[in-house]
């Protein structure tokens, strides 16, 4: 289903338009918030183009990536009144991108996912979520690849490891007397706890902004969303006894542990 204030139609006419697809596009999909209906009336659109040659025509800024070429060019232009951000990907950048999450790298050098960036993340991530406009068959070969990969296991190990990182730090935190700093330290470990919810039931975005939308769409019994809110909006939180709070927290993140199997 496409969600509302998108047209495929739109998008394809305002690229052919303005001459901005490639002709060796082999792909372009909306990613992010516009792809999955969870977009505002200010957000801005994503749009992924993703081309078999370097892109040679005009752009008004680039992406610096760590993969060959080390930048991806970008353009803003506005359909129907709102702001779209044209990313410009090589098909051998994205083959590159998959590789960083490949199992031979997870087993080898890279278990904790230090190789990958975050523009790249969220690449990897808004494929797997994209609306596609066109390019069908790559796009599905990608997400074939995507979904034999490693991304899942690396990154829901790496949010179950900063939650139990962060949960020790609240926990020694309180024993010195510093409470402040345990909340804190106890928010942090709740956030990565419903990444680590969220990615093991195959919600591969990353963003913090759209971390509650995700879990309600995970729909897990291991954090549900409501245990979650209740958490996060701190509506139990006593400002007289915060260690009460942070060992509520500090329990969920040992639960989540235990629940999600890798």
């Amino acid at each position: 289903m496409i969600p509302p204030g998108i047209s495929l139609d739109s998008i394809r006419a305002s690229l052919g338009d303005r001459r901005l697809f490639p002709a060796s596009c082999l792909a372009v999909f909306v990613g992010g918030s516009m792809a999955r209906g969870w977009h505002h009336a200010r957000s801005d659109a994503d749009l992924y183009v993703i081309t078999a040659e370097p892109w040679c025509g005009d752009s008004n800024g680039s992406t610096p990536v760590s993969v060959t070429p080390d930048t991806v060019p970008t353009n803003v232009i506005y359909i129907d009144e709102r702001r779209w951000e044209l990313r410009y990907w090589l098909d051998s950048q994205v083959d590159q991108v998959l590789d960083r999450v490949s199992w031979h790298a997870f087993q080898s050098d890279d278990s904790a996912g230090q190789r990958i960036s975050d523009v790249e993340v969220a690449l990897l991530g808004r494929l797997e979520s994209s609306l596609v406009v066109v390019g069908e068959q790559w796009i599905q070969q990608r997400r074939g690849k995507l979904a034999d990969s490693a991304f899942q296991s690396l990154f829901t190990l790496r949010a179950l490891a900063e939650a139990g990182a962060c949960a020790e730090d609240a926990q020694g935190m309180l024993e010195s007397g510093d409470r402040h700093a345990a909340v804190l330290a106890a928010q942090m470990a709740l956030g990565a706890a419903a990444d680590a919810v969220s990615l093991s039931q195959g919600e591969f975005s990353l963003e913090e902004k759209w971390r509650a939308r995700r879990l309600q769409a995970a729909a897990s019994p291991v954090l549900p969303f409501e245990r979650y809110w209740e958490l996060i909006t701190m509506q139990s939180f006593d400002p007289r006894h915060p260690e009460t709070w942070v060992r509520s927290v500090v329990d969920v993140c040992r639960q989540v542990a235990l629940a999600i199997d890798v």
